[in-house]
């Protein structure tokens, strides 16, 4: 069976086992309304193009520019339209220093007969041809797109699967009904407070500085999506994690992940060691105890993985997974030399909403 098919059966068994990333091939922005609440911008996906089609693929060697060695785990590829052995899947992207939303319920437009469809169709072109900030290449695309998406019809529209771009520092908002939640991916990459001189996680000297950046992009973010989901007070939302109620107050504590759940700091800093032993160990055991490593296996990357998957009972439940990659020089007996090894590991993965529930894997 290809392995998106049994991510599709029981993804969160399958991402126990596999690390799964967020980047990969065809990767599309889709059409986004702007909006504005409490003095906040964001943008929600329309919901029409909601639903993209995904599927799984051996990692690249070469991703985040690296060479050489064995890798493990798979890239998501992704498209806008219907394809043999995708599976339909909600999508949502991200961008630089954007508030993204969408909300997990199929689109009405989708069940429009097709004199509906086309006149949907011919609105939405209307709109990227006059778009003065779109490229001629870039209407292009976004014209094919919406007519492939629309003649699509109603095919798609019940996906039980959500992801959303990978995390690298990003936080993740999910609130209201489990029928039918909404999901945010807030992005800070260029804040910073006032007395650090940079935004950047690579240009901090101590440990200290990388918790105050961390700390205030969080708080940010945080700030943010409270202004935007206070604006729409007739959502449904959970409570605190001590009081997983739903129909809370407007304002109350959504299921939220950041960066300190799926990310860990970087090698000189004195936080989670031990996560970063845990990844080294897990990596050794793979490759043997008593294999000949050259210098020190090191932690080169570490990334969060967000899905969703719709029960049975046509509720969903949210995920993350953590994951690192490990790199060291491995000697090979075979070939007498020593060859590098680059390994992903699932440090775990958890349930993050609705409840506080969490299964490790390790």
């Amino acid at each position: 069976m290809p392995p998106v098919d049994d991510f599709a059966r029981e993804p969160f068994e399958f991402a126990q086992k596999h690390p799964i990333q967020a980047h990969g091939f065809g990767l599309f922005l889709p059409d986004m309304k702007e909006k504005f609440a409490g003095g906040e911008k964001f943008f929600d996906v329309k919901s029409q193009q909601r639903i993209a089609w995904l599927n799984l693929v051996v990692m690249s060697p070469n991703l985040f520019g690296s060479s050489g060695g064995v890798r493990n785990g798979f890239q998501i590829e992704m498209k806008a339209y219907e394809q043999p052995g995708f599976v339909p899947i909600y999508w949502l992207p991200w961008a630089t220093n954007q508030v993204y939303r969408i909300t997990l319920r199929p689109s009405k437009k989708a069940f429009v007969n097709d004199y509906d469809r086309a006149r949907i169709g011919v609105e939405q072109m209307r709109e990227h041809l006059r778009d003065p900030t779109l490229g001629d290449q870039e209407k292009e695309d976004k014209i094919e797109d919406a007519v492939r998406r629309l003649a699509l019809g109603a095919h798609g529209t019940n996906a039980r699967l959500f992801l959303t771009s990978a995390v690298q520092g990003c936080s993740i908002y999910v609130e209201g009904r489990e029928e039918e939640p909404t999901v945010y991916h807030a992005n800070a990459k260029e804040y910073k407070p006032p007395y650090l001189g940079s935004s950047n996680f690579e240009t901090l000297k101590s440990e200290d500085q990388y918790l105050d950046l961390s700390n205030s992009k969080m708080a940010y973010m945080d700030y943010r999506y409270r202004a935007i989901s206070k604006g729409d007070p007739k959502r449904a939302r959970t409570g605190g994690p001590g009081d997983w109620g739903h129909g809370a107050p407007p304002g109350d504590t959504a299921g939220t992940l950041n960066m300190k759940d799926y990310l860990v700091p970087p090698q000189d800093t004195g936080t989670m060691k031990e996560e970063r032993a845990q990844a080294v160990d897990a990596w050794r055991k793979k490759y043997g105890l008593s294999a000949d490593i050259y210098g020190e296996a090191k932690i080169m990357s570490t990334v969060g993985t967000i899905f969703g998957k719709k029960k049975d009972d046509d509720k969903w439940e949210f995920y993350y997974q953590k994951l690192v990659c490990v790199n060291a020089l491995v000697y090979d007996p075979m070939r007498r030399q020593f060859t590098r090894r680059w390994d992903w590991q699932v440090i775990n993965c958890m349930k993050f909403w609705p409840g506080p529930g969490h299964v490790i894997v390790r």
